[in-house]
């Protein structure tokens, strides 16, 4: 352990503790050149006595965070590594811990709010890293927050972990008692994103009555100990502390959402909209009787026709919410994303007036929305699932639908229609395709001697490689639909992202077809990723031709 005054790395000199834990000690460092203080963090290389914890050594800890880039995460400086230990040299943050803050009693509904926005932002980073990272520890001690009291910094990810898909049992008994989620002590479940929104929403309760989950009076209402706090902000925490994952926002950007929006869901706002409604309507009658329609009825109407909307729209009732107003997007998403696979299997017509919608970016996003969860959660094959999605890739993609071909003479260049910098038009044109190598392929099938597709491979080997170019270099850009993609998926937990589903979609159309390629085996082998998801499909499809 380092002492008071002693020297690491030959610069940086130890002037105090600022804290310690059970894995490491955090001590106040002055760079003795460049005369700039750092905390330094020390933790043995394989801290002992955690051999039941899945998660981070110090050394991987060290590495991860430098490679995060986030305003509310300290910044990592420099990494020593002498023998069995290692500093890890990161931006001293002035301020205090948020333990601090619950300890001088409840904050403000406003404080709280504010800081809880900034770590849901912070966690949905870390949520949206390939692969994630869960932070599993979320407690007042383990933020900072600024002399500002405006800004907060997340400290100690000691037992964040890499998300693995199926890999139950690897979480059992971390985190903090009180704050940590109860599938972090069940050894059949995995913790997720959810179980970071759940340890967040006991931090802000936590905040809000100035109370930790050790005192009794934790568990009253938390109104007892601050007034200030609304209804609707309580309702927001006990959706993100329910006991079943299930029941909680299911994304910190989704918390994030309702922490913003909490005063809709007061009771007494509730009231005031409805007397609102009941005035408008009162109005309504008078002008009627006093024959001032056409001044006042159309404004009036409409007024009554939106809150009709809203509470249509609360209450789940989508279809009425279309036929009220078709132009709107929130209907049809509220439909899509609380729909089971067998209705996304076969969607009602009413869907289908989303491309009604006026904004055209709106319109789009719904298209793109609606397609992804047809293709990733109907209960059908890949191909129908595929073809039910396409109706909805039609009205979006960056290529005319109809020229998409792959007969020889109908010469299709895909590259054309992937110079678009809209990702979803350009996805929406590489799916119609592979549609089209399903179509192809099954009438090959049916037909051996046919003259069709099938001596067409150049080019289509030639447009799967352009697919293929396209993917690499727009992998970036791909990840901004991340979150949209993870939260349509609830089937492949193969798939971490829109790049790895476009990658094992094209791994899929060539070994479903593996017969159709087979006279260009070569070529089409060239057209998986070295470095993706599929390699298994690969080595399936060399093994199967």
């Amino acid at each position: 352990m380092a002492g008071i005054g002693s020297i690491i790395d030959g610069k940086y000199e130890i002037l105090t503790e600022l804290g310690h834990g059970g894995m490491s000690v955090v001590y106040l460092a002055m760079d003795r050149r460049l005369k700039k203080q750092w905390a330094v963090k020390e933790a043995k290389k394989k801290p002992p006595g955690q051999s039941n914890i899945v998660g981070l050594t110090p050394v991987s800890e060290a590495e991860m965070l430098t490679k995060l880039n986030h305003p509310n995460i300290v910044r990592i400086v420099d990494i020593v590594d002498q023998n069995d230990t290692i500093y890890i040299i990161e931006d001293f943050v002035e301020g205090k811990s948020l333990a601090e803050e619950v300890k001088h009693g409840p904050s403000t509904p406003e404080d709280v709010v504010l800081w809880g926005s900034q770590l849901c932002d912070v966690l949905e980073y870390l949520h949206t890293q390939s692969p994630k990272i869960i932070y599993r520890d979320m407690k007042p001690a383990n933020v900072q927050l600024l002399p500002d009291r405006q800004q907060i910094k997340l400290l100690d990810f000691g037992i964040a972990k890499k998300y693995k898909p199926q890999n139950v049992g690897d979480t059992t008994n971390v985190g903090t008692r009180g704050y940590a989620a109860p599938e972090q002590f069940d050894a059949k479940v995995q913790s997720d994103a959810r179980t970071d929104v759940y340890s967040l929403g006991i931090t802000l309760r936590s905040l809000l009555m100035g109370k930790t989950p050790y005192d009794v009076e934790f568990y009253d209402d938390i109104r007892k100990q601050n007034p200030a706090v609304t209804d609707g902000l309580i309702k927001v925490l006990n959706k993100a502390t329910a006991q079943n994952p299930a029941n909680r926002y299911q994304s910190a950007a989704d918390f994030k959402y309702a922490l913003q929006h909490y005063h809709d869901r007061d009771e007494a706002v509730i009231r005031i909209r409805q007397r609102k409604l009941n005035a408008f309507r009162g109005l309504i009658a008078a002008a009627i009787s006093f024959f001032m329609i056409g001044a006042i009825l159309m404004p009036l109407s409409f007024v009554v026709r939106n809150h009709d909307y809203q509470d249509k729209l609360s209450s789940g009732k989508y279809e009425e919410c279309i036929a009220i107003d078709p132009t709107r997007a929130d209907a049809y998403q509220g439909y899509v994303e609380s729909a089971s696979a067998n209705q996304l299997a076969t969607l009602p017509d009413y869907i289908g007036q989303y491309t009604q919608i006026k904004d055209t970016e709106d319109r789009n996003a719904v298209g793109f929305e609606i397609a992804l969860r047809v293709e990733l959660n109907s209960n059908l094959d890949k191909k129908d699932a595929l073809d039910n999605a396409c109706k909805y890739y039609r009205s979006f993609a960056s290529t005319d639908p109809d020229s998409i071909r792959i007969l020889p003479n109908q010469p299709f260049d895909i590259k054309n229609g992937l110079e678009s910098v809209d990702i979803p038009a350009s996805i929406a044109t590489i799916k119609l395709y592979y549609a089209q190598i399903y179509q192809a392929a099954a009438n090959y099938s049916n037909d051996p001697d046919a003259n069709g597709a099938a001596k067409n491979l150049d080019e289509v080997m030639k447009n799967l490689q352009t697919i293929r170019s396209f993917l690499e270099e727009n992998k970036d850009q791909l990840a901004a639909y991340d979150a949209l993609y993870n939260s349509a998926n609830t089937s492949d937990a193969e798939c971490q992202g829109i790049y790895d589903f476009m990658v094992k979609s094209q791994a899929n159309c060539l070994i479903d077809n593996k017969a159709y390629f087979l006279p260009k085996r070569a070529a089409a082998l060239q057209c998986f990723f070295d470095d993706s998801i599929s390699q298994k499909a690969k080595q399936n499809f060399k093994e199967n031709t």
